[in-house]
């Protein structure tokens, strides 16, 4: 069984009032990975996932291209331990 890893992502661009939030919770649950995803308050969105690395790196390439109405400057990860307290994937406010 592979082992799980953790990625902290950081999201900039046109990526909020654009359905990104309900974008990256779609693309993590078909990709079975835990965590959450949330809006900051510099306009960047902060994506923060666990679950096996090919996954991981699947939604980093679709966080890449976003959803339609959204312009994905730059996409930044932080590869990291794999936290065990996630049971779902979230959107927070």
């Amino acid at each position: 069984m592979a082992t799980k890893k953790g990625v902290q992502i950081l999201v900039m661009g046109r990526v909020q009032g654009v359905g990104f939030r309900h974008f990256t919770k779609v693309k993590a649950e078909l990709n079975q990975i835990q965590g959450f995803v949330r809006n900051l308050a510099d306009g960047r969105v902060e994506v923060v996932g666990v679950g096996k690395r090919p996954a991981l790196e699947a939604l980093i390439k679709e966080l890449q291209l976003g959803p339609p109405a959204s312009k994905v400057q730059k996409c930044f990860a932080q590869w990291q331990a794999a936290p065990d307290f996630f049971a779902n994937f979230s959107i927070r406010l």
